[in-house]
């Protein structure tokens, strides 16, 4: 819920900038990221708000690939299996959701702003690829 919040301001400081005509501008972030080969690497994120909430919006699908693997390992009888898997496979959908939005909508406008050197999350080919896994899962 807390990734959901933060999403929902953070487009709503997007949306302000924009009509101001800033594009974040001034605003540098860090990010932490492990996503390459499992070290700690840590990015600034120099595209403003825009790129805060590319990170952010990855941040939440990845919460949601937890969740629902989470989900799948506390069930003991068929029957709650069953609806485990249900409810795992709905979250995954949701991810899947994010991933797309991400890769189709959030990142295209940042490429140009981006750093040759930047976290995988803020790459399209990683949102498409973790959505196929999240389909896929």
């Amino acid at each position: 819920r807390a990734y959901e919040q933060y999403l929902l301001l953070i487009a709503e400081a997007c949306a302000a900038m924009r009509t101001k005509d800033t594009g974040g501008a001034g605003v540098s972030l860090r990010w932490t990221s492990t996503s390459e080969d499992g070290t700690v690497k840590t990015y600034d994120v120099a595209c403003g708000l825009f790129g805060e909430r590319a990170m952010a919006l990855a941040a939440y699908a990845g919460a949601l690939r937890r969740v629902a693997r989470d989900g799948l390992l506390v069930p003991v009888s068929e029957a709650a299996t069953s609806t485990a898997a249900t409810g795992a496979a709905m979250v995954l959908r949701r991810a899947a959701g994010a991933y797309s939005h991400l890769a189709d909508k959030v990142l295209p406008p940042l490429k140009s702003s981006l750093d040759v050197e930047r976290a995988n999350e803020l790459t399209g080919s990683f949102a498409n690829v973790m959505r196929l896994m999240s389909l896929g899962d």
